[in-house]
């Protein structure tokens, strides 16, 4: 009797932990279709490029990037939004990192805020705004998808198109991986206008060589690709702005492979440190940009440094 007791209870074992493995495997392939299926083909908002008719003799657009520092400095934010409404800007670039922890509390605010820019805005995405930063700092990407997804339920794209009187503009994802950026530089830089220039805009940068390292996660934030594999995908465009710079402003030329190209470093420091907006000024015959610094309140714990 204590022989068949002995082995219905190795039976059970074996039973409960193959249930276990197979319930691990089945999540797991669920997880990887969903992430498969984001990742699969782009959205309408994506693949349509808009075409802006502003009948203007100068087009301003207002820039920035890395600021989820504001999240916490409600009069900061205030003042940065100020200073945004002054510039009258016919359209405002987000460059990324406006959140921190990509939580639906933090976009909440920050969507509740930018209610008060009188403009559109368009929105790149940054690491933070499309990971669980904290996950994906110690290689874990088993909420990929939900974090991505709500990315998506905030802003509807993750790449976008557009032309106006004097440029065309695109917005790439620098999260994706460098497939799925060319596939999506394949069908819509033939629908730019080569009688225009051309502007991309990034979160990262696209003209230095940092990427991640397949064996060290902590690297796994950063692209996954060098700009030795990204650049002969862009020498269509004249300029190149990305908002992950986190130092000061810069303007400067890039040469890669007898092609020079324009770029632009608009991100900024950290908590404390002087706080910007780069405005664009854009005709028919020229391109120019100019930071401004944000007036800290006085009595702000954001500790302003002077710029």
């Amino acid at each position: 009797m204590k022989y068949i007791f002995l082995l219905l209870s190795i039976f059970l074992l074996v039973s409960c932990n193959n249930n276990s493995e197979n319930k691990d495997l089945v999540q797991k392939v669920h997880f990887k279709d969903k992430l498969d299926s984001l990742h699969t083909g782009f959205n309408s908002i994506e693949l349509t490029k808009e075409y802006i008719q502003l009948n203007k003799d100068t087009i301003t657009l207002v820039t920035f990037g890395h600021v989820y520092a504001l999240l916490y400095h409600e009069d900061v934010f205030d003042a940065l939004i100020t200073l945004i409404n002054d510039q009258s800007p016919d359209y405002v670039w987000v460059l990324g990192d406006v959140v921190y922890n990509n939580s639906d509390e933090e976009w909440a605010y920050l969507q509740e805020k930018y209610k008060g820019i009188n403009a559109r805005r368009f929105h790149a995405g940054g690491n933070h705004d499309m990971n669980y930063h904290y996950e994906r700092y110690f290689g874990v990407t088993d909420n990929q998808w939900e974090a991505e997804s709500r990315f998506l339920k905030n802003i509807g794209y993750r790449y976008i198109t557009l032309e106006d009187d004097f440029s065309n503009y695109m917005m790439i994802n620098m999260n994706d991986s460098l497939n799925r950026i060319e596939e999506y530089l394949n069908e819509m830089k033939p629908q730019l206008n080569p009688d225009k220039p051309s502007i991309l805009f990034t979160h990262h940068c696209v003209w230095h060589k940092t990427r991640s390292i397949a064996e060290d996660p902590k690297t796994w934030v950063k692209k996954s690709f060098d700009r030795d594999s990204i650049l002969p995908q862009l020498k269509e465009f004249d300029y190149l702005i990305h908002g992950d710079w986190a130092q000061e402003y810069y303007s400067s030329t890039f040469s890669f492979q007898g092609v020079n190209q324009n770029v632009m470093g608009v991100g900024n420091l950290s908590e404390g440190d002087p706080l910007y907006i780069t405005t664009i000024k854009i005709t028919k015959d020229s391109l120019w940009s100019y930071p401004i610094f944000v007036t800290i309140p006085d009595a702000s714990t954001w500790k302003a440094k002077s710029p």
